[in-house]
């Protein structure tokens, strides 16, 4: 599996072409759900304090809080400002255009079974990729379940099924060894 997701990412750095979006400065971690789920604040706000055993209530810590203006959360943790949108709608179309470019079988299950989305964008630009990703990572870490048929990076242009290979690549993307 380590090697899968290796190979799935050495193939994505060395494409001049992103497919799916057009994206590709941002970084963003999307959640591809097999069913639409619409997270609270409060559901993101413990989320948050998972990932980072602390309180997101700007009390204890003012670096460390969320915030939610409906349809936009953002999540401050530390140096790193996030927002989360969710969409009761494919991210990824189910086409024959964007299913060619998935390469693996169990990429174009995760891609055919979503029909819902939770996309977690990094605000902050003075981030390096590596921290960028790794808070992504704990966040999405926090929301993923079995309803989440894989998870997708735009901006590297890569889709890891949530068959053991996401749960990898959020601990390789939390640990920066992604990015090296």
């Amino acid at each position: 599996m380590i090697e899968r997701l290796k190979q799935w990412w050495r193939s994505a750095r060395h494409r001049d072409t992103k497919p799916f979006t057009d994206e590709s400065s941002l970084c963003s971690l999307v959640l591809l759900l097999r069913a639409p789920r619409s997270f609270s604040l409060c559901e993101l706000r413990e989320a948050a304090e998972r990932g980072w055993h602390r309180k997101f209530d700007g009390v204890e810590d003012p670096m460390y809080f969320a915030v939610e203006q409906k349809p936009i959360a953002m999540i401050k943790a530390g140096p790193s400002v996030m927002q989360v949108l969710q969409a009761s709608k494919p991210y990824l179309s189910h086409t024959p255009e964007v299913l060619k470019h998935l390469h693996q079988p169990e990429q174009k299950k995760a891609c055919l079974d979503h029909f819902a989305w939770v996309a977690i964008d990094q605000w902050n630009r003075d981030l390096t990729k590596s921290e960028a990703y790794a808070s992504l990572a704990k966040l999405a870490q926090q929301l993923s379940d079995e309803n989440c048929s894989g998870l997708y990076l735009p901006g590297e242009n890569i889709l890891m099924p949530n068959d053991g290979t996401a749960e990898q690549g959020l601990w390789f993307l939390i640990r920066g060894e992604l990015f090296q």
